[in-house]
């Protein structure tokens, strides 16, 4: 995640297809992966690309009883509607992600991320709403249980922001 952050792709793609080599045999954890991929090839503006690897994600997670992989390729999803602004889209992909994470109260950081992609929404639509800060107020509760700088610093700058459309207002 660094390496993309830090727009070190290439080495964040031999690190993901190593990481991907040694878990071949682990569909869940192959659903992470592709999951790093669309965040590596979104930040790259390669849309076909990440809509590609959440597609592979969708047919694996597909297969499995487990739905925390479902979780992780709506997130997928959510992420690319977003950046092609597809707002209606973001939201319900954001939206099925958070009803299965009910029953995965401790994955913190796709509840951050979630929550952060439906505030950054909002935020583009120029909206404010009680549902917007809501989201935000979410975002920064599961991104601070996470520990995470990087969490939590998008989440206090989606925070702020929310509070700015509502001056704005």
């Amino acid at each position: 995640e660094k390496n993309i952050i830090d727009s070190k792709h290439e080495e964040a793609e031999k690190e993901l297809n190593t990481l991907l080599k040694s878990n071949s045999d682990n569909s869940f954890n192959t659903v992470i992966i592709y999951t790093y991929y669309v965040n590596m090839y979104c930040s790259l503006l390669q849309y076909d690309k990440a809509l590609e690897f959440s597609n592979l994600s969708k047919e694996i997670s597909d297969k499995t009883p487990d739905k925390l992989d479902d979780a992780y390729t709506n997130y997928s999803f959510t992420k690319i509607y977003l950046l092609n602004q597809v707002y209606d889209k973001t939201i319900k992909h954001a939206n099925l992600t958070l009803q299965i994470l009910k029953n995965y109260p401790k994955e913190y950081k796709l509840y951050a991320d979630t929550y952060s992609l439906m505030t950054i929404s909002h935020s583009r639509m120029g909206t404010y709403n009680d549902q917007y800060k809501i989201y935000a107020e979410q975002a920064l509760k599961y991104s601070e249980k996470t520990n995470n700088p990087i969490n939590m610093v998008a989440s206090y700058s989606a925070v702020m922001y929310m509070y700015y459309n509502r001056y704005m207002k």
